[in-house]
C-alpha cells in the first residue's frame, strides 16, 4: 500500500501543476478584460470631459455672439464700423478656443416660400440650382415638385410630385401641403434629396430661408445667390464679391440688380440695404465635423426678451475652418463703446 501511495505521487504533483498553470491563465485573462475595461472606461470618461469642455465654450461663444448682435449699432454696412465691424453675408469670424462664427442676414437668401409658378423668384432659383451643375430639365422638376409640398391641393404640375407619387415613393407622410418652416425641410420634398451636388461641404441651403417677405439686401448675399439675382457668370460675380469685401465697392446693388435698385415698382424683390431683424448665427468647432446653427429674430419691444431664437439646426462642417488663421477675430464688446458711427441706425435694444 505504501509503495502504491509513493508511485502515486508524481502523477498527482503533475495534476497540480497543471491546475495552478490554469489558475494563473485565468488570472491573467481576467487582469487583461479588467485592463481593457478600464482603458475603455477611462476614454469614455475623457470624451466625456472633452464634450462638456467642448460644450461650454460653445456657450461662452454663443453668449458672446448673441451679446454683439444686440449691442452693436447697426449701420449700411452691417454691425458696428471701422475695426468694430461685423459684416453679416456669411463669413467667419473667430472667437476663441477654436470656435469660429458667421452671422447671415435673411435678407440676403433666396425665400423658398416665395416661389411660385412663375416670376422672378422662380428664376432666381433655377439658376441657384445651376450654379450647382443642375441642368434646367432637372431644375424644372425639383421646382414643381417644391411647388406641389407647399400648395393645398392635389393638382399636380407638369413635372411635379403629389400623394400618388409620395406614395408610391414609400414617403406619404412626407407630403406637407404648407409652407416651409426651415429650409432643411426641403429634403422632404420628393427629388430634391437625391441630387447629391446640392448637399456637399457648400450645401444649398447655405442660401435658402423661409422669411415670407419679398425683400432682398445685395450686400449681404453670397455669390451664388447674387449669380441667382443677376444671371451674370459667377466668375464676374466673385470678383465683384471680392471688392466688396475689400471695401473697394460699398454697393452692389447698381451693378448685380440694377432694374430693382431704387425701383418699389419692379417685378423682382424690394431692395432693403439694412439688414434685417432675422439673422443665422453659425457656431463652428475647429476640428468638429458638425457645428449648430440659429436663427436669432430680434424683438425689442416684447416684454419677455430681446430677442427669440426661431430654431436650431444642426449644420455640416465649412471648408473654410482650414484657413483658421486667415479668419478675423470677432470684435470685442469694448471696441463699441461709446465709438460716434456715421449714419447709425438707432433700435430699441
Amino acid at each position: 500500500m505504501l509503495r502504491h501511495s509513493i508511485q502515486c505521487l508524481p502523477r498527482q504533483r503533475g495534476y497540480i501543476l497543471l491546475l495552478c498553470i490554469g489558475v494563473l491563465a485565468l488570472l491573467m485573462l481576467g487582469a487583461t478584460y479588467m485592463g481593457r475595461q478600464m482603458e475603455t472606461a477611462l476614454t469614455l470618461a475623457r470624451a466625456e470631459q472633452r464634450q462638456i469642455e467642448q460644450e461650454k465654450i460653445m456657450l461662452e461663444a454663443r453668449t458672446h455672439a448673441l451679446f454683439l448682435l444686440a449691442s452693436m449699432p447697426r449701420t449700411m454696412q452691417g454691425l458696428g464700423s471701422g475695426e468694430a465691424l461685423v459684416v453679416p453675408d456669411g463669413r467667419f469670424y473667430r472667437v476663441n478656443d477654436g470656435i469660429a462664427v458667421s452671422f447671415q442676414d435673411v435678407r440676403g437668401l433666396l425665400s423658398l416660400n416665395l416661389v411660385r409658378d412663375t416670376g422672378m423668384a422662380r428664376q432666381m432659383l433655377e439658376r441657384l440650382l445651376g450654379t450647382y451643375g443642375v441642368s434646367s430639365e432637372v431644375s424644372a422638376q425639383l421646382i414643381d415638385a417644391l411647388l406641389d409640398y407647399r400648395d393645398p391641393d392635389n393638382l399636380r404640375h407638369i413635372n411635379g410630385a403629389e400623394v400618388e407619387e409620395y406614395r408610391a415613393a414609400g414617403k406619404e407622410h412626407l407630403l406637407k401641403n404648407g409652407d416651409l418652416v426651415l429650409p432643411q425641410e426641403l429634403t422632404n420634398v420628393l427629388g430634391w434629396a437625391e441630387v447629391a451636388a446640392l448637399w456637399g461641404n457648400d450645401p444649398i441651403t447655405r442660401y435658402l430661408s423661409v422669411n415670407p417677405r419679398p425683400v432682398l439686401n445685395p450686400n449681404t448675399a453670397g455669390w451664388r445667390v447674387l449669380t441667382a439675382l443677376s444671371g451674370t457668370n459667377p466668375e464676374v460675380v466673385k470678383d465683384l464679391l471680392g471688392s466688396r469685401q475689400r471695401g473697394d465697392i460699398a454697393d452692389l446693388t447698381p451693378l448685380v440688380a440694377p432694374t430693382l435698385s431704387d425701383n418699389p415698382f419692379s417685378n423682382g424683390p424690394m431692395v432693403i440695404k439694412l439688414m434685417s431683424d432675422e439673422i443665422l448665427v453659425t457656431f463652428l468647432a475647429q476640428g468638429e465635423k458638425h457645428g449648430l446653427r440659429l436663427d436669432v429674430v430680434h424683438t425689442p419691444l416684447s416684454p419677455q426678451a430681446p430677442w427669440r431664437i426661431a430654431y436650431t439646426e444642426k449644420v455640416a462642417g465649412e471648408e473654410v475652418l482650414r484657413d483658421w488663421d486667415k479668419l478675423p477675430q470677432l470684435p470685442d464688446i469694448r471696441l463699441i463703446q461709446n465709438t460716434p458711427l456715421p449714419n447709425q441706425v438707432e433700435l430699441p435694444f
